[in-house]
């Protein structure tokens, strides 16, 4: 299984799995900010999440959890941002071996149609994709990581 990329990335899950990483398989582009730290723990009871206040674009509240896959690749940790009792951002920190497989995984995502499109967005222009979605938007570094 470790002679090509698929076997790798399968025998990665199976070990992060057999040490206690829990997965992390969710649908970001459906997240909203009705979400809560509370529905979140209630969805995901598998994350050990640890949340503590802070002073951040994101939000005045971080929960962190150590992770061993996103939608079947490995990763390495998901923090989850609060402003108020709301959900504002995820962050997802995965192998940069996977990369491309993740990038091709926001761009399956069902997007909204954007009202008055006028050129690229201000994220593709500083080195980022977007894709806009129901509601919010997925982003992430355009091209290699370095």
């Amino acid at each position: 299984m470790l002679f090509n990329p698929d076997g790798q990335r399968r025998t990665n899950l199976a070990l992060l799995s057999v040490l206690g990483r829990p997965a992390f398989d969710a649908a970001l582009n459906t997240f909203s900010d009705r979400l809560t730290e509370s529905t979140i723990r209630t969805a995901f009871p598998a994350l050990a999440l640890q949340c503590a206040d802070t002073s951040s674009p994101f939000g005045k509240r971080r929960c962190t959890a150590a992770i061993g896959s996103f939608n079947q690749c490995s990763a390495r940790a998901v923090a989850f941002y609060f402003q108020g009792e709301g959900l504002r951002a995820v962050k997802v920190l995965y192998q940069p071996a996977y990369h491309a497989q993740v990038r091709a995984w926001m761009q399956q995502r069902p997007g909204r149609v954007a009202a008055g499109d006028s050129g690229p967005s201000p994220a593709a222009q500083a080195g980022a994709a977007s894709r806009p979605v129901a509601v919010g938007t997925l982003v992430m570094k355009d091209g290699p990581l370095g």
